[in-house]
């Protein structure tokens, strides 16, 4: 799906290109917006739903920009071998733009499961086990998910939570003294938020991801 999207400009301004200069102008934005969409794509996951949602109607607006200033410079043309395409694809960006944005703030308004990438993979010496998402997983508004932390032999518990911690700083992670805090994911459509707490009890290391809506939240913890 993500490479038909990306095709599809390139495609309608080549069908429908009348200059030379001016098709190799449109052309070459219209490669590097592609390009900028698929690096920032992995580079920024959690702004992936916006990027995808503006990557079609701002890469059709340079295609009517293009065929705008040639119409200017040549007339209206007696035959627009491409104009169902353009007209397609202009209707296309603004479902997109319009509907799949509505949809999806409608969709990221419910409470989320954090992935255990949040954490995984943890430094060497340790060992992760995630709990499966079961019927108690999610309730009064929020996602919770639990990852237990064990050290290798003559590790001692404060030692695994002093590297659990550190590995989450190193992530990005703003903790405070009680190794809690929480971060935004999205950038203008899916803005949820997600929360993190390091536990050191009950004869194990846990951390505790919890997600939601951008609203505020309790601090995190376990039962």
């Amino acid at each position: 799906m993500l490479a038909v999207g990306l095709v599809l400009p390139p495609v309608v301004w080549w069908r429908g290109a009348r200059t030379r200069r001016v098709g190799l102008v449109v052309g070459s934005v219209l490669a590097a917006w592609a390009v900028a969409t698929v690096i920032l794509y992995f580079a920024a996951p959690a702004s992936r739903l916006e990027i995808l949602i503006g990557y079609l109607p701002i890469a059709m607006a340079v295609v009517a920009l293009g065929r705008a200033v040639e119409r200017t410079r040549l007339g209206r043309a007696e035959w627009d071998q491409g104009w169902w395409l353009y007209l397609g694809s202009l209707l296309l960006a603004g479902f997109v733009s319009c509907c799949f944005g509505l949809i999806a703030t409608m969709s990221s308004s419910e409470p989320f499961l954090p992935s255990a990438d949040e954490l995984l993979p943890v430094p060497a010496g340790l060992t992760a086990v995630v709990k499966e998402r079961d019927a108690g997983s999610c309730g009064s508004g929020v996602c919770t998910l639990s990852i237990t932390v064990t050290g290798s032999a003559g590790q001692t518990q404060d030692e695994v939570y002093a590297r659990v911690h550190d590995h989450l700083v190193d992530r990005g992670w703003d903790l405070d003294e009680y190794s809690a805090g929480c971060r935004m994911t999205g950038w203008l459509i899916g803005r949820r938020e997600v929360c993190v707490k390091v536990s050191n009890g009950e004869g194990a290391v846990r951390v505790w991801f919890e997600g939601a809506r951008a609203d505020p939240l309790p601090t995190p913890g376990g039962p």
